[in-house]
């Protein structure tokens, strides 16, 4: 399920659910302590375009990849925080 809006006109809002079809990690990563570099979602009813050099990706699939947050505490630290907007649902 996604966790924040990504492309409101498309129906990729915040809530939208379906099935996660391939991760990528970084050349050289593992996935132990990395997120990955992009997660491909297949939503029903989005047709994307297709993507150069994405060999083997359905254009109806969505590439999500990690999103960073960024927040200022009272005592003027900036704090970030880089996560997938994703979760299991």
């Amino acid at each position: 399920m996604l966790t924040r809006n990504l492309w409101t006109s498309k129906g990729l809002v915040n809530g939208a659910q379906d099935v996660v079809k391939k991760i990528w990690f970084d050349h050289g990563s593992n996935a132990h302590g990395h997120l990955p570099a992009v997660v491909f979602v297949q939503f029903d009813g989005y047709t994307g375009l297709e993507t150069p050099g994405w060999q083997g990706i359905d254009p109806s699939w969505v590439p999500i990849v990690p999103a960073v947050a960024c927040w200022e505490t009272k005592a003027g630290k900036v704090l970030t925080c880089t996560q997938l907007p994703l979760m299991m649902a």
